[in-house]
C-alpha cells in the first residue's frame, strides 16, 4: 500500500505544503482502481497495485488545475494493460 511519504518520494516533492493534496491523490488512485475491480489488496498483486497507484498519483499531481482527475491516455493505457491480467486472476 502506498503511503504518503511513498507518493512525495515519487513526486520528488520534498515539502509539506502539498501532503493534503498528495494523500487525497493517493486515496482516488485506489478508489479508481477498486471501481476497475482490481483486487488492491491480494498480496501477490501488490507490485503491480503499487505501481498503478504511483502512475495514477503522479499523473493526478501533474494535471491538479484540471478540471477532473481521470488519467491522461497513455497512464489509462499502461495501467490498463498492467492491471488486466490482475482483472482476470480474481475475477
Amino acid at each position: 500500500m502506498i503511503t504518503l511519504a511513498d507518493a512525495k518520494a515519487h513526486l520528488l516533492v520534498e515539502h509539506d505544503h502539498d501532503d493534503a493534496l498528495i494523500q487525497r491523490h493517493v486515496d482516488a488512485a485506489r478508489d479508481y482502481l477498486c471501481r476497475l475491480s482490481v483486487p488492491i489488496d491480494a498480496p501477490d498483486a501488490q507490485a503491480i497495485v503499487d505501481t498503478c497507484t504511483l502512475m495514477l498519483v503522479s499523473d493526478f499531481y501533474d494535471v491538479r488545475n484540471a478540471a477532473n482527475q481521470t488519467p491522461t491516455r497513455e497512464n489509462a493505457f499502461a495501467v490498463s494493460a498492467l492491471i488486466a491480467p490482475l482483472r482476470k486472476a480474481y475475477s
